[in-house]
């Protein structure tokens, strides 16, 4: 990209997206998700990232491979240590809203559809199921301000996995439920020693 990273400029589009979320935006709820999410892997090269889902599947934005490829991502601000935790918050709330505005009662959401009806770009974005997913993943690893809970990770992959199935993800919907048995697996293997 011939337009340079200037930090300001970073720093400052991070508090509108920010912003964006607090005033309801489930785009911009995802997309902070995913920059509290990927900040801990770009700031902290130590950490190895734990994707059961492809990284590609984290990688929302085009943009966002030739930033992470130049140096760009050191003008990142410095985020707080709990940025999972943080990250967990939105994604929960970029959930309820997509199935808050479910016009079936089945708690699927309508793939694509907002609450009147009309295309959502969030679930171009990133699909329900997904999201679900990560979060899962997220609370089998743990750290970073998110405690590891291998029982609600397996509750997270199983309502990944039904979500999956509603939009007619069989393959997806299977592996989710599978990922939930081992979550569950390991959390009994814990709890017994």
């Amino acid at each position: 990209c011939p337009i340079k990273c200037d930090p300001s400029d970073v720093r400052i589009g991070i508090d509108y997206l920010w912003r964006a979320a607090e005033g309801g935006d489930r785009r911009c709820m995802i997309l902070l998700a995913r920059y509290l999410d990927l900040s801990v892997n770009l700031l902290n090269t130590g950490h190895q990232p734990n994707f059961v889902t492809t990284p590609s599947d984290m990688l929302i934005l085009p943009a966002l491979h030739s930033f992470i490829n130049s140096n760009s991502h050191l003008l990142l601000p410095s985020i707080s240590p709990d940025s999972w935790s943080e990250a967990v918050g939105w994604y929960k709330r970029a959930v309820d809203s997509a199935i808050g505005s479910s016009t079936s009662g089945d708690k699927c959401t309508d793939e694509g559809l907002d609450a009147e009806g009309r295309y959502d770009a969030a679930e171009d974005l990133l699909p329900v199921y997904r999201i679900l997913a990560r979060m899962a993943e997220m609370y089998s690893v743990g750290g970073f301000g998110l405690k590891q809970n291998l029982s609600l990770a397996g509750d997270l992959f199983t309502q990944a996995g039904e979500t999956a199935s509603c939009a007619l993800q069989g393959r997806l919907a299977a592996r989710y439920f599978e990922l939930a048995d081992e979550a569950y697996l390991s959390n009994e293997q814990m709890s017994n020693n």
